[in-house]
């Protein structure tokens, strides 16, 4: 009966692209738990801001955000989005949707390669049912594209340290400013990332003037360039909207000793 078991359980895993065919599974899942209830809720104050900016041009789309606290690419795609299908609650809904989905592919894929088919699945597995994407892939809002940024960067990276070629390199720089365009809290993901390949570098037994060296390599370097300035357009906004917007607590309020008692409770 074992042997039996074990038989059958490795003709399934040899079946050509059972794992896109798993990913397929687990997307339909996501789409359908999603989009069950994703009108079941009426638009809240954020989602109305997001749904206030479609009836102007992108220029305008950029000068109304610069005085929220967010930069303007999500709204500049959800433009798009909307000129073809419209401003309902689930044509304003839908986009965040299809990025949950494009979240957990990426995910998926970065699970697989870095720890193997097994940890992809059960990955897989959790990122369907997870409570977090599904409730932001139910609103107007960026969420689920800095997800999508972050985890494709992410996924691009681990391929630009592994290759010699600079192409890579640029692409991961360029997903680093994309989410700095969506979303600014996507710093801290490209602040793990320094601190992973420090550790990298570090356990390679680099020390000194060595550890630098191999820490800031060309390539890293140049991604970084390449970030920084796809963003500068944008990064004196930026400053603004930290200072007098962010700053004042117009958005969130300054850290105290409670804040993180505040943030578990409200959650």
């Amino acid at each position: 009966m074992k042997k039996t078991l074990t038989a059958a359980l490795q003709r399934i895993r040899s079946v050509p692209g059972l794992d896109w065919i798993m990913l397929g599974i687990g997307l339909t899942i996501f789409a359908l738990l999603t989009l069950a209830t994703i009108t079941k809720s009426s638009i809240w104050f954020d989602e109305a801001f997001s749904a206030y900016l479609m009836q102007f041009n992108f220029l305008d789309i950029a000068r109304y955000t610069g005085t929220d606290v967010h930069p303007p690419l999500f709204y500049w795609i959800l433009k798009i989005w909307t000129d073809f299908f419209g401003t309902t609650e689930l044509a304003l809904r839908s986009l965040s949707v299809v990025f949950g989905a494009s979240a957990i592919t990426f995910g998926f894929l970065l699970v697989k390669r870095l720890f193997g088919r097994k940890s992809a699945w059960i990955a897989l597995l959790l990122l369907v049912l997870s409570p977090m994407l599904i409730r932001y892939g139910q609103e107007a809002r960026m969420y689920t594209l800095a997800a999508t940024i972050a985890l494709a960067a992410t996924y691009t990276l681990t391929f630009a340290v592994e290759s010699k070629k600079r192409l890579p390199w640029i692409i991961y720089g360029i997903l680093v400013s994309l989410g700095m365009w969506v979303h600014y809290f996507t710093a801290v993901v490209w602040i793990s990332h320094w601190v992973w390949r420090a550790i990298m570098v570090k356990q390679s037994g680099k020390r000194g003037k060595d550890f630098i060296k191999a820490l800031l390599t060309k390539n890293w370097v140049i991604a970084h360039i390449v970030a920084i300035g796809l963003f500068l357009p944008w990064a004196p906004l930026m400053l603004v909207q930290l200072g007098g917007i962010q700053g004042t607590g117009f958005w969130i309020g300054p850290a105290g000793a409670d804040s993180l008692t505040n943030y578990m409770v409200q959650c």
